[in-house]
């Protein structure tokens, strides 16, 4: 006999079986973050600082203090906290060679949890889990994890941001919106686009008053709650915006930001160059990350809603929910992953993300587990003899999924028009990816709700299966093994690019310095560097004892020490090439300049990314492969 208990008589024992479910769902993201912490913080000696910006950020450590000003034009880069950490952890761990790294590795791990609340809240337990999953093995942001950079930092404040800025607009809570504010402000510290939150969160609740809550809230009130969201933020930016003032304004950074963007004739060559490159550092690790998400996902919510069901609520013989379900979310895990190695992962998060969205909007399963959890209501829908639980609500969204569904909307929309507008930098795509990463898990969630609320209407109902349904069954079976054995004949890529050895532009910094120590002879008891547009190969050679100076022009004299000649060299790479100032200005000095050699280094794929399209390296191989000129300057 069917046993059903109202929300008002919850004993003691299923308060506590309800703490240890809690319990349960934590220790798994726990052991999830442990995973993500991992694939970031081993091979630390893999790490170094390589990339332009690495260089820049990084200069904090040796530029300030031996010229007394921070590197040239640093300010428009991004604003000072990056450079600030890297400046604090350097005094942390003792001159190591970790510092530089250690923020952007702290807040890519803290970002898993994160992620895991962040979607928890907007679209339930599931959901949750599967993106826990999915940051945590994500080659893309692993790597970026692993380096000295803005962009994991900011969508670490992006998400904590909005996060905030939704349970203020749900519960209408100053105090959440304020810290939805102060995170904003944070994000703004670390990258001059930390503000998007603001303008994500105005137009998602925009779009959701116009589309569901105007029937629930006054949007004068949701003005207010935004006003101060946004005010927030920007009092939290404004010391920086002050700062700028002697260098120009903001007006100097926006002009140096418009050179990067290139207009509508580029937006699809653009998208074009941004995919490949996402396809070519997507890997192994992100591809198996779909399946294990979906399938720790699944398994923890049907095996919860099992322990919590099986002792009141059966129906005859049949308990819920069936096994059937367990073999489902398995195999459906399973096939995603195959898939995910013979397509790119982010295509197909992105198909399950809009998939999962267009479900949300007109399977309201989601929706109804919210209503129902606002509301405390246990009541079985009419006509089912299964009920909905405790365990059901409590794996159920805490925000409104309707508003959640309208933030991924106009984030996901937005930066899919704007990021290709820009030149094809890949770490760009890490906004629109937070939008992929939220809207996939959504999809996720939504799929393994719907499937235990067909089952739940199923054996409510006892349908009678027929031999149509078995044939179903039959074929999805079929297709399923023959996607499995399919990887078998694939070029699949069992590859990540996580680990690829990033020292070697350290190590041929050392070989600059003994090419020019060498050319100074034994007698000389120091040497000048200048170089052209290589900041991270001045990180490593003032790290290295020796006097590294960058220029932005090569009409530069050697350097006298009283009158002794102090010998003086030039060096350049990859960046300066890129540069017609640096041509013109080698051209016209280039008598002065005696060549003693080059010095050969890999850079990383995100490096070659950023100075070359896939393409265009898939067609010139040879620039894997770049080499620093070295040259003795003479007097004019």
């Amino acid at each position: 006999m069917l046993r059903v208990r109202p929300a008002a008589m919850t004993s003691r024992w299923e308060r506590e079986k309800n703490v240890k479910t809690q319990r349960h769902e934590v220790l798994i993201v726990l052991l999830i973050s442990l995973m993500g912490f991992v694939l970031r913080w081993v091979e630390p000696d893999r790490m170094a600082v390589e990339h332009f910006d690495e260089g820049v950020y990084a200069s904090v450590l040796w530029h300030d203090s031996l010229v007394g000003t921070p590197y040239p034009s640093r300010h428009l880069y991004a604003p000072p906290l990056l450079s600030a950490l890297i400046s604090l952890s350097d005094s942390v761990t003792g001159n190591s060679e970790i510092a530089p790294f250690l923020p952007a590795l702290i807040l890519g791990s803290l970002t898993v949890p994160l992620f895991w609340r962040v979607t928890r809240d907007m679209f339930g337990s599931v959901a949750g889990l599967f993106g826990a999953g999915l940051i945590a093995m994500s080659d893309f942001h692993i790597q970026y994890s692993r380096m000295a950079m803005t962009d994991v930092p900011v969508l670490f404040f992006m998400l904590l941001a909005i996060w905030q800025g939704l349970k203020g607009i749900e519960r209408d809570s100053m105090k959440h919106v304020f810290a939805g504010g102060l995170s904003c402000g944070i994000a703004w510290w670390f990258k001059y686009t930390g503000w998007l939150p603001i303008a994500i969160l105005w137009a998602g609740v925009g779009l959701w008053w116009l589309w569901a809550g105007r029937r629930q809230r006054r949007i004068l009130g949701l003005i207010r709650l935004g006003m101060v969201f946004a005010g927030t933020a920007f009092v939290v930016w404004l010391p920086w915006w002050i700062a700028l003032q002697s260098e120009g304004g903001y007006s100097a950074v926006a002009a140096n930001h418009a050179g990067f963007l290139q207009g509508w004739k580029s937006w699809m060559p653009h998208f074009i160059v941004q995919l490949t490159a996402q396809f070519q550092l997507d890997g192994l690790t992100g591809s198996l990350s779909v399946g294990l998400g979906l399938i720790v996902a699944g398994f923890a919510r049907w095996l919860k809603l099992r322990s919590f069901t099986w002792n009141f609520v059966q129906a005859e013989n049949d308990t819920f929910p069936p096994v059937r379900l367990l073999f489902r979310f398995g195999l459906a895990g399973l096939a995603m992953s195959v898939i995910a190695l013979s397509i790119p992962t982010p295509l197909l998060l992105t198909c399950a993300g809009l998939g999962g969205v267009s479900g949300v909007v007109l399977w309201k399963v989601l929706q109804r587990l919210y209503d129902r959890r606002h509301r405390e209501d246990l009541s079985p829908v009419e006509g089912w003899r299964i009920p909905l639980t405790e365990e059901d609500l409590r794996w159920s969204a805490t925000i409104d999924p309707q508003i959640g569904v309208s933030i991924v909307a106009v984030w996901f929309l937005s930066m899919l028009v704007v990021t290709p507008l820009y030149h094809p930098y890949p770490r760009l795509m890490f906004p629109f990816l937070g939008s992929v990463w939220l809207g996939a898990s959504a999809g996720v969630g939504w799929w393994i709700e719907s499937n235990l609320s067909v089952a739940r209407r199923e054996m409510s109902q006892r349908v009678k299966v027929t031999l149509t349904d078995r044939l179903g069954q039959i074929v999805a079976a079929l297709l399923t093994f023959c996607v499995v054995i399919s990887v078998q004949a694939m070029d699949v890529p069992f590859h990540t690019n996580i680990y690829e050895d990033r020292s070697t532009l350290r190590g041929a910094a050392m070989q600059v310095a003994e090419l020019c120590r060498n050319d100074a002879g034994e007698g000389a008891k120091e040497i000048v560097v200048y170089a052209f547009g290589e900041p991270a190969f001045l990180y490593h050679l003032n790290r290295g004892g020796e006097i590294g100076v960058p220029v932005a022009d090569l009409s530069v004299q050697p350097v006298y020490h009283k009158t002794d000649e102090v010998p003086t060299y030039l060096v350049f790479g990859p960046y300066a090439k890129t540069s017609d100032r640096f041509w013109d200005s080698f051209l016209r000095e280039t008598q002065r300049f005696e060549h003693l050699g080059d010095v050969e280094f890999r850079p990383g794929t995100a490096v070659q990314f950023d100075l070359f399209t896939p393409r265009y390296l898939v067609d010139h191989p040879e620039l894997l492969v770049q080499k620093l000129e070295v040259y003795r300057i003479h007097n004019q």
